[in-house]
């Protein structure tokens, strides 16, 4: 199996789940993949049950901050609103992983470096995540 180089990763950015747009400046994607899961132990089981439940996407990315890239003026305007966002997270530049999510931002600046741009985000808004 051929290895695919990270920088060919990508992440989308979407109002309405119609129209993505790319965020620009990112250098770094991650992403958490799961559910959540319910207890059912009963009493007197000699070890703990549980079952799956709901699915769970969610994850961040960093890079550079530009307040003129599209990608984040729409993340910083969901976050203003405030309002769910659909996210597009692509780690192989091909195959994607996809949710409605709250996102979170963290802006930072050194002085003698340029300004950074942190972005994380998580499922919610009851659409279940997607792979395509």
């Amino acid at each position: 199996m051929a290895l695919t180089p990270g920088r060919i990763s990508k992440l989308e950015v979407s109002a309405d789940d119609a129209t993505y747009t790319q965020v620009g400046r990112l250098n770094s994607i991650d992403g958490d993949i799961g559910y959540d899961s319910a207890d059912v132990t009963s009493f007197g089981d000699y070890a703990k049950a549980q079952y799956p439940t709901l699915s769970k996407f969610s994850g961040s990315a960093s890079g550079r901050y530009d307040h003129v890239d599209a990608g984040q003026v729409i993340i910083m305007a969901a976050i203003d609103t405030p309002a769910l966002l659909w996210v597009r997270a692509y780690f192989d530049g091909t195959h994607f992983r996809k949710c409605q999510c709250t996102v979170n931002v963290k802006i930072g600046a050194k002085e003698e470096d340029v300004p950074t741009f942190e972005f994380s985000f998580e499922s919610a808004g009851g659409a279940r995540p997607v792979a395509g």
